[in-house]
């Protein structure tokens, strides 16, 4: 009876722990569509197609959305380790505001078009660059 009472108790802590993290994990999903980083990682894609052969872009793309997964992996870790779960469903809160959407729809612009939004200091980037190739 001990041995049923042990395991009981064991799979009903594992389950708890197991419904957390996966609560953590689709909060964190939430604040990556919410941020907009999942939107960049789609300009970032439409950036890089312009420097692939059009016959390598299908392939190229192929494998680029398979990498997904991983920059939400990488997207997860950053945040699980910087945030609790208490301070990531704050920061939904606020992305879910006028405000946030706000500020989430202006850098997502930013990331999309970075050369117009960064042209005085890529100019300068660039004149500091040739400068010091010479």
């Amino acid at each position: 009876m001990k041995n049923i009472l042990f395991f009981l108790l064991l799979f009903l802590t594992i389950n708890n722990a197991y419904s957390q993290n996966q609560s953590l994990k689709d909060d964190i999903k939430k604040i990556a569509d919410l941020t907009g980083a999942t939107k960049a990682y789609g300009s970032i894609k439409t950036q890089m197609l312009i420097a692939i052969p059009t016959k390598n872009q299908e392939d190229f793309s192929k494998e680029f959305d398979n990498s997904l997964p991983i920059f939400l992996e990488d997207f997860e870790k950053f945040y699980s380790s910087h945030f609790t779960h208490s301070e990531i469903k704050e920061i939904i809160k606020f992305y879910e505001t006028p405000t946030g959407q706000k500020l989430s729809k202006n850098i997502s612009l930013m990331i999309e078009n970075p050369l117009k939004y960064n042209e005085n200091w890529d100019k300068k980037i660039q004149e500091i660059l040739i400068k010091y190739m010479q």
